[in-house]
């Protein structure tokens, strides 16, 4: 019987420890290691289209046109959360299982949230920049106080409940939109259940995003929206760029329309020549909320557990699309 083919592309994937990758050695599968390399890479398509599992990152497009190349794909491995890279009506039409990897990263977006929150509201990038330039105006950074302020959530799942669990030790008011409520978890969580987002705009001191993106959401957030919110507010964007109109955003913020924006995910990638790099009042991150240690060791053993078991004929959790490999 044949070995299963795992092609590697995903250029996190065993980063810092090849404690997983050791692990998928000793599945006896046939590993194609192509972390960081594209299309263009003398190569990569012959090894690609012989893939019965293909383990995805965040910069190669998963789509119709390149699932006809690869005859042998069965099964597609996220590395993270994030789908909006791989077209799943298109996987299910072809009977290509999706896995992607729920819960791994969830602690570490929610903490870089909050390192943005109160980067933004204390002015702290601010303090330091002004500090290694050799000044001393302590008077000039009177910030904002966290303390007991409304906290708005763009999407309750993981990621946003942990944001949540942190909020709650700032005695905020949170209040949250999904259209998949989870009723008893934001209960627990104290989240007030907002049933059009928009109606929130008004009333939050703190937008924060955690919804993936889709084609009903894209630039949700838009001059008109930005109008609505309170001119001491501020925005944090850990989720897809292409949730805002950056644009808008850029108008927002140079005119005070809002207080400022956290941004760690945007609409290209890098964003070269934003002017929103521009603003003081942004405080500008390299899509890394996701990134650390514990999180990229999650992911990881996620994945790579998935890729066994659907070697093994064991179906893959989760398998976002539904697809049963028995």
């Amino acid at each position: 019987m044949s070995k299963t083919v795992v092609f590697i592309q995903a250029p996190p994937y065993c980063a810092g420890s090849e404690d997983a990758l050791n692990k998928l050695r000793e599945a006896d599968l046939e590993i194609i290691d192509r972390r960081g390399q594209n299309i263009d890479t003398p190569g990569f398509m012959d090894d690609l289209c012989r893939a019965d599992v293909l383990l995805n990152g965040n910069d190669l497009q998963i789509n119709s046109e390149l699932m006809d190349q690869m005859k042998s794909l069965k099964m597609i491995g996220k590395y993270g959360v994030g789908l909006d890279m791989v077209d799943i009506p298109a996987a299910t039409e072809r009977n290509i299982a999706v896995c992607n990897s729920p819960g791994c990263n969830c602690q570490a977006v929610a903490d870089q949230t909050l390192g943005m929150i109160l980067g933004l509201m204390r002015m702290i990038p601010q303090g330091d920049s002004h500090m290694r330039q050799g000044k001393y105006d302590h008077t000039s950074f009177k910030g904002t106080e966290l303390w007991k302020k409304t906290l708005g959530l763009v999407g309750v799942g993981a990621i946003g409940r942990a944001v949540a669990m942190r909020a709650n030790g700032f005695k905020m008011r949170i209040l949250g939109y999904d259209p998949y409520w989870p009723a008893e978890l934001a209960d627990a969580l104290n989240i007030e259940r907002i049933e059009k987002w928009e109606e929130m705009l008004p009333k939050v001191d703190v937008l924060s995003l955690h919804c993936n993106l889709t084609k009903d959401n894209a630039q949700m957030l838009g001059s008109d929206q930005f109008k609505m919110m309170k001119k001491s507010s501020i925005v944090v964007n850990a989720a897809r760029g292409e949730l805002i109109n950056e644009d808008a955003l850029y108008e927002a913020l140079k005119s005070g329309e809002i207080a400022g924006a956290g941004i760690d995910a945007w609409t290209n990638e890098p964003p070269t020549g934003s002017p929103l790099l521009t603003l003081d009042n942004v405080l500008a991150m390299p899509h890394s909320a996701a990134f650390t240690v514990e999180s990229f060791s999650n992911m990881d053993m996620q994945v790579t557990d998935q890729i066994i078991d659907f070697s093994r004929g064991i179906q893959p959790r989760p398998t976002v699309n539904n697809i049963n490999i028995g």
